[in-house]
């Protein structure tokens, strides 16, 4: 609570990174991969051969839960209600991915919320082309906020961002 009163009221009012970290206090990307999910590293702008600059909003790291413990490179894009997600964009995390993590399993996600705050993800196939991008599985979420949580965040007054 001491974070989330300090974010918009809605989800749908959120912006990228303020709707990760929702996502990862919630634990839906556990939930979604049936992994322990971990963050690496946080909006990532580098170079990759062959593709130029490409930018992440995230990079996770998921361990089975098992006794295997090589980790699994969840790339990751989020999108706050105005914006659309783009294949280009997914494609070049993924290459950025394989470039940078060579020999692990890549897994591209995006995470997209509505405007009624229901949060999307998708996971999708590693193309070797954008045109080849397909969503090989898809969640939907809705976090609710109890009345108590509300009146904590409301009464916070934060300004918007």
């Amino acid at each position: 609570m001491p974070v989330r009163r300090l974010l918009p009221e809605t989800v749908a009012e959120m912006d990228e990174q303020a709707l990760l970290s929702v996502v990862g206090y919630c634990r839906l990307l556990d939930h979604f991969t049936g992994m322990t999910i971990y963050r690496l590293r946080s909006h990532v702008r580098k170079s990759v051969p062959g593709v130029g600059q490409a930018e992440l909003d995230a990079i996770d790291v998921g361990i089975a839960k098992s006794d295997d413990d090589v980790p699994i490179v969840f790339p990751i894009e989020a999108k706050s209600v105005s914006d659309a997600l783009n294949r280009v964009q997914i494609h070049n995390m993924v290459q950025y991915a394989r470039h940078y993590f060579p020999g692990l399993v890549v897994r591209p996600l995006a995470v997209k919320v509505d405007y009624q705050s229901v949060v999307h993800i998708m996971e999708f196939n590693v193309p070797n082309k954008a045109g080849e991008l397909r969503v090989v599985k898809a969640e939907s979420y809705l976090i609710a906020s109890s009345p108590a949580q509300l009146a904590a965040i409301r009464s916070t007054n934060v300004p918007k961002h």
